[in-house]
């Protein structure tokens, strides 16, 4: 590391980013490839990967070993270390979305991780990971070696020690020239390199969650339901390259797909639908689609069709699924409406995207290239590129889109489509409720008649479509490019880099929204007291208590951060507890500045709170753990957690 700082071509860039999904990591990781292939990242420099813990039990991925070995090949030395603490979501196991409840617990709760026992969601999170010793400097951590060994048991170590030892190991001088900082949804990261000097100009943090903003009106953003947004998208002045829907090409492999299908840009848009649909007729994976009653069946990746289509002729029009949970249920509904002839489904090509859908093709790319109208869950991903064909590639489709429930930043994406001037015509935004089938049969029927509009001389040629797919412009290079210095100063992505930045940077300085921190933190720690403290059942053949709940007379610790300093509140017990929570004066001394008053208008859920926290001491066992399972809900229903 110390020679990279000598080196006068040299960079010493460090990373970090969120586990969960794994879409952030894959997004961070080409950044850094781009920055090898086009020479800012130099030979000599130094990357220090700062890994995020294993997510779910999940082993990592192997595309952090082929970045690695990348970087060595081309004389960069590579350091691993990983985080202590990271941006951490939770699946919904029922609907697949987020589980925003976790979400908040586990941040309420983590600084009270080194306590023992620690908290049981954080306790649990442990049983799934394997990781190394707890280091306190940069030169404890571990050089790469291409061994396989490098991310198992990797030694641990905070932003603020990792960037401390750089500072100290290099120089303060060397550490604000040299150093650079990427990531995607690390904000602990971005705050250590702010504090010890590295440059706001020096710093990218790579998002798409930034999608919950209110771009026209920022005030309305400060807002105590954000305050946890504003906590994990950063804000401490740092470059924010920004994931709009639609606004870069995403689709450069969809190029390759085209060749697979012999489509030109020459060819009419009738033309390139019936490649695409000769060939998914002949190469599409035809199989049983699974029954209702097998709930642990995995997705449904394959086409359904009336068996008497044979050709392209024969095809009214394509739809595309990427339904995740739901797949099954819309295979169902599709496969029984094809058998019965139902009408607008008799003379459609349904395609069920996966990797085994279409043999030798990408299912989502016959489905783009047919200008196919779609049924999707409302992900980044398939609205992104919904929205980026709309808008430069020409595309006449519909899509039924559907938000993962309680998934915030899914919801945000419904409301950009139906608002943007190019795709709010061709979107119909639905709930997975009762009216689920009713609404799916009538989507089918209206896209099956109107789908010969899309391919009438007036609709033209696949040129404008195949001109979007090849275009260089990317979310990678317009990262890259923040990070090398490369962005105009005058440009639209500098524009909005700005903005955001400013925005964020106003709303994690806000007084307000910290203070709903530190009551959310207090709120979820006296909740994990009161589990602990709720007597087991006790009596009876159904396992319900038949005696009051008692809240034992034990003392409780409140942390809003991991040390034990001023920041920690004691209380002797629990009704000392309660009558703190319910004291405005005592919550603006010790959770707010001392300055904005706090009381229920202004603390979210805080009158549910009080009221769960002062009946604890009557209410039964059973209703209480409802209770408080109820509770921790509404919170993950009131705050946007970005997830």
């Amino acid at each position: 590391m110390k020679a990279s700082a000598a080196n006068a071509d040299a960079q010493i860039l460090m990373m970090g980013y969120s586990p969960t999904g794994g879409g952030h990591t894959d997004r961070l990781l080409n950044v850094v490839h781009k920055s090898v292939d086009e020479g800012t990242l130099k030979p000599g420099s130094t990357v220090v990967m700062h890994i995020p813990e294993q997510w779910m039990g999940r082993d990592r991925p192997r595309s952090l070993d082929t970045l690695a070995t990348k970087l060595k090949a081309n004389g960069i030395h590579v350091i691993v270390a990983q985080a202590d603490k990271s941006v951490y979501g939770y699946l919904d196991a029922r609907t697949g979305g987020s589980d925003d409840a976790k979400i908040i617990e586990r941040f309420a709760t983590y600084p009270k991780r080194n306590d023992s026992p620690a908290p049981r969601l954080l306790a649990n999170d442990r049983r799934q990971q394997i990781n190394g010793a707890t280091i306190g400097s940069i030169t404890e951590a571990r050089s790469y070696s291409s061994d396989g060994e490098s991310f198992k048991r990797i030694p641990v170590i905070s932003a603020k020690q990792l960037m401390t030892s750089v500072h100290n190991t290099i120089g303060g001088a060397a550490f604000g020239s040299k150093v650079r900082v990427l990531t995607d949804m690390d904000p602990y990261l971005q705050k250590a390199a702010k504090n010890l000097g590295v440059p706001d100009e020096h710093r990218v943090d790579q998002q798409n969650h930034a999608i919950l903003l209110n771009a026209e009106n920022p005030e309305l953003d400060m807002v105590p339901e954000k305050s946890l947004l504003a906590k994990v998208l950063g804000g401490t002045g740092e470059h924010v390259s920004h994931i709009e829907l639609g606004a870069k090409n995403t689709l450069s492999e969809m190029v390759n797909s085209a060749q697979t299908f012999g489509i030109t840009p020459g060819m009419t848009k009738e033309q390139a639908r019936n490649r695409v649909v000769d060939y998914v007729l002949e190469h599409g994976k035809r199989a049983e689609v699974p029954d209702a009653g097998n709930l642990n069946a995995p997705n449904f990746e394959g086409i359904i069709v009336n068996p008497d289509l044979r050709s392209a002729s024969e095809v009214k029009n394509v739809v595309y699924v990427y339904a995740h949970k739901n797949t099954n249920r819309i295979a169902q509904q599709i496969n029984e409406a094809v058998r019965n002839d139902k009408q607008g489904y008799e003379e459609t090509l349904f395609i069920f995207c996966g990797a085994k859908a279409i043999h030798g093709a990408n299912a989502l790319h016959a489905g783009y290239l047919a200008d196919g109208d779609g049924v999707t869950v409302a992900g980044a991903g398939t609205t992104g590129e919904f929205a980026y064909l709309h808008k430069a590639g020409g595309s006449k489709a519909n899509l039924m889109v559907f938000p993962i429930a309680g998934h915030n930043e899914q919801a945000a994406n419904v409301d950009y489509l139906e608002r943007d001037e190019a795709t709010h015509q061709h979107v119909q935004a639905h709930v997975v409720d009762d009216m689920f089938s009713n609404n799916l049969d009538a989507y089918i029927r209206k896209t099956s008649s109107e789908a010969g509009q899309k391919y009438t001389a007036e609709a033209g040629t696949m040129e404008k479509m195949m001109g979007a797919i090849a275009d260089p412009s990317s979310y990678v290079q317009q990262t890259h490019d923040l990070l090398a210095g490369r962005t105009g100063a005058g440009s639209a992505e500098m524009a909005t880099s700005k903005r955001l930045s400013q925005e964020e940077e106003t709303l994690r300085q806000s007084g307000l929204l910290k203070a709903n921190l530190h009551v959310i933190k207090m709120v979820f720690q006296g909740l994990e007291h009161l589990e602990n403290a709720i007597e087991p059942p006790a009596g009876g053949s159904d396992g319900r208590s038949r005696s009051t709940s008692r809240v034992r007379a034990t003392p409780i610790s409140i942390k809003l951060t991991a040390k034990d300093d001023e920041n920690s509140h004691r209380f002797d017990n629990f009704g000392q507890f309660v009558h703190a929570l319910k004291d405005n004066d005592w919550l603006t001394r010790n959770m707010g500045n001392g300055q904005q008053r706090l009381h229920a208008g202004n603390v979210v859920l805080l009158s549910e709170a009080r009221t769960l926290f002062d009946n604890a001491a009557y209410s039964e066992p059973d209703v209480l753990r409802r209770n408080i399972a109820r509770l921790k809900e509404h919170y993950g229903e009131a705050l946007t957690t970005g997830f």
